[in-house]
């Protein structure tokens, strides 16, 4: 059974966004939100009962802008999933984020001993006139910041949203992003007209490499038809 957690909340609604959130600039997520969505687990809980079908396998926190929370609600939350629900040992547990929270001090840490598993970096673009038009708030720079810290502090499973097909983008323009990455999947909807994609704009980007290379760990890129 996958778990998803919706996190309603955002710095700024971005121009393309067609999910349920809420801008709340630099103010903190609401403090009525933890205790309403703990609510709502223990209510699950208890309407679904204590099946076997019950054994989670998957949990994700997908938003809105998830690393908008601190680390200690995000532990809360893991915590009473695993007192409700069968988490199995080795089950994913994801966050999303965005790079400007993700970078603040110590969040990446403290998710990380909360319990998840895997960030979910929302990069859209590594050209900063796209990230202007796409409304983003985050720079190229912020970016490999945030595959830095992730790597350093142990987080073995990355992926990243990239756009496609945004206005005036043409040829190996597409797909500018950190090189060195393990691996570079589509999944399968991302481009239904097309099997053949283009050449690889890895050389463009040779003096930027993805810490990945330097790790075990996989760094999944999952493009998004604009």
């Amino acid at each position: 059974m996958l778990i998803y957690i919706h996190v309603p909340f955002c710095r700024r609604r971005c121009l393309y966004c067609a999910f349920h959130s809420s801008a709340i600039g630099k103010t903190p997520v609401p403090s009525s939100y933890l205790p309403a969505l703990l609510r709502e687990i223990r209510w699950w809980a208890y309407r679904l009962g204590s099946s076997g079908s019950n054994t989670v396998s998957t949990i994700f926190f997908g938003g809105g802008t998830p690393s908008l929370l601190s680390p200690e609600a995000v532990g809360s939350i893991l915590d009473t999933i695993s007192k409700l629900f069968r988490v199995t040992g080795n089950a994913e547990v994801t966050l999303e984020g965005n790079p400007e929270s993700l970078n603040r001090p110590g969040a990446m840490r403290g998710f990380h001993d909360a319990g998840i598993t895997r960030l979910s970096v929302g990069v859209q673009s590594m050209i900063s006139s796209e990230l202007k038009t796409l409304g983003r708030i985050h720079s190229p720079k912020d970016v490999m910041q945030t595959f830095e810290e992730a790597h350093r502090i142990g987080f073995q499973s990355l992926s990243a949203d990239l756009m496609w097909g945004l206005p005036g983008q043409t040829g190996r323009k597409r797909l500018k992003a950190p090189c060195g990455w393990n691996r570079i999947t589509f999944p399968p909807t991302a481009f239904p007209s097309r099997r053949t994609l283009p050449s690889s704009p890895c050389s463009e980007m040779a003096a930027s490499p993805c810490p990945a290379k330097r790790s075990s760990g996989t760094c999944i890129s999952e493009p998004s038809a604009s």
